[in-house]
């Protein structure tokens, strides 16, 4: 048997609400991440005025759901503002602060309070080896990381003592952290 349902038609606009999140972020990093204030977060690629800037607006607990204290954003409100933030390399790990404030809400939300609240949080991409997470994404900036070690995932706090900044091309805040 086979069905004909016609044509389908997919309305792929982006909706009123969307366009405005679009544009005050376009807005806000045009002001925040001019080329001139990126070259001159380097070496390190983070700008804490711009990160002050960011968790003011609520750019981080937008990815929190709603019964956890943030706005409860859609992935593809999340995608909008990662484009924004790529189109200026804006020097802020919003993104890897996004996703991992996510995830500890699903798991942990009790823990969320700092986050919330504006510390740096991201998450190892890698189980450590040794003790140490290598190439943390934010590592060299963040408070906090999520660390999946075996079958456990870890909140684990960032001092300066446990982290090593790798210097790379892009000069993103990527670091080797003891965990």
């Amino acid at each position: 048997m086979q069905w004909d349902y016609g044509p389908v038609l997919v309305d792929l606009a982006l909706s009123d609400e969307q366009q405005a999140l679009v544009s005050s972020f376009e807005q806000l990093l045009l002001k925040g991440a001019s080329p001139e204030q990126v070259r001159s977060a380097e070496p390190t690629g983070f700008d804490e005025a711009l990160w002050g800037t960011l968790t003011d607006t609520g750019a981080v607990v937008m990815a929190v759901g709603e019964e956890q204290g943030g706005w409860g954003a859609s992935l593809l409100d999340l995608s909008l503002v990662a484009e924004q933030l790529g189109r200026r390399a804006a020097p802020a790990p919003l993104i890897e602060a996004q996703v991992a404030a996510r995830l500890l809400a699903s798991v942990a939300p009790q823990a969320l309070d700092p986050v919330l609240e504006g510390e740096v949080l991201t998450l190892s991409l890698h189980p450590p080896v040794g003790g140490v997470a290598r190439l943390v994404p934010a590592g060299a900036v963040a408070t906090s990381t999520l660390v999946l070690d075996g079958d456990r995932l870890l909140l684990v706090p960032i001092s300066d003592d446990d982290r090593q900044p790798v210097r790379n091309l892009a000069s993103a805040p990527l670091a080797d952290v003891s965990v």
